[in-house]
Order: structure tokens, then C-alpha cells, then sequence
């Protein structure tokens, strides 16, 4: 191989690399201080099997405008140091409102990607998911990561009215442990809480390398180039 072809080789491989961090970087995470608006950002649905069932449950919120029923469960995906976390909303048919929001707590610097689901996951043990297509018309995590809220049409369809239930809300976490230490808050003018499945510490090593580690390693490749060309030079 001449000393031309290992450069053209160097400089095709670095842009091919850089490509492929770009498509790896800006995939579908939620990042802290994010907020997506549907439409536009259209939000990735799952279906088929869920993965293996870890935990499930179910909780009642009770406020003086709604009385909500929080089915909530924990799913292996099948992706190494992955869970994901399952959480549907059932406002009762004896609630005077439409339930406006709905948040879970307890993400931390986690990286989350979110999906919905409109079919039943398979029940989810005893969370006994059902299908619907009450969707959310926006999803956002506050600045500091820890929040997950998820907001819902008022005063126009699909609400989830009384007797609505949402479809299937799943954030997919970088974390193979979990807890029962979050916090599942349902809002409507009034607030009400019941605990929550969340991600346990330890928090796993970021495989995105840092922007000081991408400027290192330009600039590294930077000048394997000039060094290959000047020895290229000399030999001419």
C-alpha cells in the first residue's frame, strides 16, 4: 500500500467513524431540559413482546377533581444493562376532570429514550395493561434529569377524560437495577403521588464519549495525516 492510499484509507475511515458517532450521539434520548412536542416530534411506538417481566404493581391517586389508577411495571428488554419501565393512567369514571399531566421521578442523570405503547404489552403481570390509543401530546424532562412528564389534551380529543385510560407510557433507562423509590405524580390543578419504580445508582460509564475525548481524537487524526503526507512529500 503507498503512503497516498493509507491517507486516503485514514481520512475515509475518520469520516465514516464520525458518521456513525453522529447517528450513535442523536438517537432517541430524552435529555435532561428536553421537550417533545407531538406533532411535530413523532414518538417511537413498541410492540411484539416486551421482554422479560420483572415487577409489576398497581397504585390509586386520589384528588378532589380525579381519582386515578397508576398500573406500573418493570421489563427486561433484552439489552444488556436496559430496563424498561412501564407506567399506564386510568382516570375512573366517577372523576369530575380530565387529568392534564402526569410525571415520574426519580431518573437522575440516566439516559432515557421514551416510547408508547397502544397494545397491551401482554398485561404486564399485575399491572393488567389494555390497549388504548390515548396518546400524549407532549413529552419533556425537567433540566436536573429527574422528571418525566408526560402532558395530555384538555379540552380536546383524546383527552384522558373520566372513564380514559392512556396508552402504555415506557421510559427505556441505562440501568440494569432497580427500586421502589420513585415518585408517579398525576396532575390536574390539584396533585396527587403514589411511589414508583425507578433506576438505582450505580449509574453506569456514558459510552458517548465526551466533547473533550471527540476534540482529542480529531486532533490526533489530524496529525496522523500531516504525517503520513509529509513522508509521502519526501519520498516524491
Amino acid at each position: 500500500m503507498t503512503p497516498k492510499s493509507f491517507l486516503n484509507m485514514v481520512l475515509v475511515g475518520s469520516l465514516a467513524g464520525s458518521v456513525a458517532f453522529a447517528m450513535t450521539a442523536h438517537a432517541t434520548s430524552l435529555t435532561p431540559g428536553s421537550l417533545l412536542n407531538t406533532p411535530p416530534t413523532v414518538i417511537d411506538t413498541l410492540s411484539g413482546s416486551p421482554g422479560t417481566l420483572i415487577n409489576s404493581s398497581t397504585a390509586t391517586i386520589t384528588t378532589s377533581s380525579f381519582t386515578a389508577n397508576i398500573r406500573e411495571a418493570v421489563f427486561n428488554p433484552g439489552i444488556a444493562n436496559t430496563l424498561d419501565y412501564y407506567f399506564q393512567v386510568v382516570n375512573t369514571p366517577g372523576s369530575s376532570d380530565a387529568i392534564g399531566r402526569v410525571t415520574d421521578r426519580s431518573f437522575d442523570l440516566f439516559t432515557t429514550n421514551v416510547f408508547l405503547r397502544t397494545d397491551n404489552a401482554g398485561g404486564g403481570g399485575s399491572a393488567g395493561f389494555t390497549a388504548s390509543t390515548i396518546a400524549p401530546i407532549g413529552i419533556d424532562r425537567d433540566i436536573s434529569g429527574q422528571t418525566v412528564g408526560w402532558n395530555f389534551a384538555k379540552g380536546a380529543s383524546p383527552a384522558l377524560a373520566p372513564g380514559g385510560t392512556s396508552e402504555i407510557l415506557v421510559v427505556r433507562v441505562n440501568s440494569p437495577n432497580f427500586s421502589s423509590n420513585g415518585q408517579f405524580n398525576a396532575i390536574d390543578g390539584a396533585v396527587g403521588s403514589t411511589t414508583s419504580f425507578a433506576p438505582q445508582e450505580p449509574r453506569p460509564t456514558p459510552s458517548v464519549p465526551e466533547p473533550a475525548s471527540i476534540l482529542l481524537l480529531g486532533t490526533g487524526l489530524a496529525g496522523l495525516a500531516i504525517i503520513v503526507r509529509r513522508r509521502y512529500n519526501r519520498q516524491d
